[in-house]
């Protein structure tokens, strides 16, 4: 989604409430029993509708999911009164340090039972317990999930996608959108409805993407393959599914998933950095070169700038690599890595001043930081 200012969608930030005004994608229905979307579904058609998308139904628990007790606390905290008045005091209930409390945690993304019990988890949590909660109390709500600046991660020469889920509620003004996010989000790019089913999608892709991080494959496979069984038209966790491939070693198999990313969105900046990354471990330079043209550097994260730059410096651009560099600090001010990466740049040019004016910088962001501390040793 693109335009002018005045027709982007806002931002939010934690603990808000927000008006969507534009919608890109809508639900995607499912097969088997259920008519339209799947949304708000009973124990057993949930089981027959992912065991319908060639998932097992045992690896993949509802996210909504709600136990007694959670049931007792949403009808407790939403009163009486409109749609909208009780989903605001439920959201409200979440952040009361007298009643329960949810604490913010990037890296835990669970369900809405687990996140209930644990009072802590990522945006995909919340919105996992925030759907439960408003649909105990009778109160239709369903999920989306968001593009942003801020959704991918540079891992080694790729660029891992994550989710920024959130829950939304179509009010007398629009489409509402109910978010907990531990820091203010960057450009709102694209917004998807999801069904249910797209949910656990989502919950799967970033336990995957967090096994990746880990190093543990086998399971970061696992986790994908499930995502993409879910939601198939959602570029990100195909290509995530590509990256979990290539790091196994399976190149061709990694391509293929690249490329029906790069189907479902042609302009995908990430996922034309990985096919890119894809053609300069085979020595397709010019190709590679060739997607990296085409990226549209307007919605890029500084993770997708610095990727940009880590391939232009392997080709020798200096100069372009600065150039993505700076964008990606410009970007991302508060990261160190676009920093140090500057001061690698101009170290190897040979303007050691302005090296250490990026490393001064990142030390005073990062003052632990050991790649900081082994450069100015070198220099």
């Amino acid at each position: 989604m693109s335009g002018s200012a005045s027709d982007r969608l806002p931002i939010l930030n934690s603990a808000t409430v927000a008006v969507l005004a534009l919608v890109s994608a809508a639900c995607a229905t499912s097969p088997g029993s259920v008519s339209g979307p799947a949304l708000d579904l009973t124990e057993p058609v949930w089981r027959t509708v992912v065991s319908s998308r060639g998932v097992a139904p045992d690896d993949v628990p509802s996210p909504f999911e709600a136990t007694p007790e959670m049931v007792d606390a949403a009808l407790l905290a939403a009163g009486s009164g409109t749609a909208v008045e009780r989903l605001d005091r439920i959201q409200r209930s979440l952040f009361d340090p007298a009643a329960y409390t949810f604490e913010y945690e990037g890296n835990t993304t669970l369900t809405a039972r687990e996140a209930f019990a644990a009072r802590r988890g990522n945006c995909v949590s919340f919105t996992n317990l925030f759907i439960a909660l408003a649909r105990a109390a009778k109160v239709p709500v369903q999920a989306a999930v968001l593009g942003t600046r801020g959704e991918s991660r540079k891992q080694g020469d790729l660029v891992v996608v994550y989710a920024h889920l959130v829950a939304v509620h179509r009010g007398p003004q629009g489409l509402m959108a109910y978010d907990f996010s531990h820091t203010r989000m960057g450009l709102v790019t694209s917004v998807k409805l999801l069904d249910d089913p797209g949910v656990a999608a989502i919950l799967e892709n970033n336990r995957g993407t967090a096994d990746l991080r880990k190093g543990r494959l086998a399971s970061a496979r696992e986790h994908l393959e499930r995502a993409v069984a879910l939601l198939p038209d959602y570029a990100p966790v195909q290509g995530n599914l590509g990256i979990a491939l290539l790091r196994a070693g399976d190149a061709a198999a990694a391509s293929t998933r690249f490329e029906k990313a790069l189907r479902l969105a042609p302009d995908d900046p990430s996922t034309l950095f990985n096919i890119a990354s894809l053609y300069r471990q085979a020595g397709r330079v010019g190709d590679a070169l060739a997607l990296l043209r085409k990226a549209d550097l307007g919605s890029a994260s500084p993770w997708l700038l610095l990727a940009r730059g880590d391939l232009e410096m392997s080709q020798g651009d200096i100069a372009a690599a600065l150039r993505s560099y700076r964008k990606a600090a410009s970007r991302g001010p508060e990261l160190v890595e676009p920093l140090l990466a500057i001061a690698r740049a101009e170290k190897a040019r040979g303007n050691d001043a302005a090296a250490r004016r990026a490393l001064d910088k990142a030390l005073e962001l990062s003052p632990e930081s050991e790649e900081a501390r082994n450069l100015v040793s070198a220099m």
